[in-house]
Order: structure tokens, then sequence, then C-alpha cells
């Protein structure tokens, strides 16, 4: 009798071990892989910053008063698109 309480507190031991094992391999996976998703976010954020940094510059370099607006911009003939229109057909 004293044989298998021996062989089942062994087993035992054995299966807490290997769990413990096995739990610490995931800590250490997530930890490493963490710092790889760290760099990658860093890589991305810094790519939209650059991003948003050359629409800023290209705002700032765009002539102060005119806005670009597809109902007001100029056709083939000189005339916007809402000029030829008030007229009820192409403005020709």
């Amino acid at each position: 009798m004293k044989m298998w309480r021996w062989a089942n507190l062994g087993g035992g031991l054995g299966l807490y071990l290997a769990g413990l094992g096995f739990l610490g391999g995931v800590v250490a996976e997530r930890v490493r892989f963490d710092r790889q998703r760290v760099k990658v976010i860093r890589r991305y954020n810094k790519a939209v910053r650059m991003w948003h940094a050359y629409l800023i510059k290209l705002e700032q370099a765009a002539p102060a008063g005119r806005e670009d607006r597809p109902s007001e911009s100029i056709g083939q003939n000189g005339k916007s698109y809402k000029q030829q229109t008030e007229r009820g057909g192409t403005g020709q």
C-alpha cells in the first residue's frame, strides 16, 4: 500500500512540475511576442505621424482662400459646374 502512495505522490508531483513548466513557457512566449508587437506598433505609429506631418505641410502650402470643391471646379469651357447647370443644360 505504501508503494501506491509514493507512486501517486510522484505522479502528482510530475504533473505539477509539467504544468508549471508549460505555464512558464506560455508566459515567456507572451513576453517575447509583446516585445515584437511593440516594435511593429512603434514603426506603424511613426509612419502615421510622418504621413500626418506631410498632409499638414501640403495643407499649409495650399493657396489661401481657395477651396477645391467639385461643385465649384472649372470645366473645359471656363465655367464652373454650378454656372453650367444654372441654365438647365451644359452651358454652351
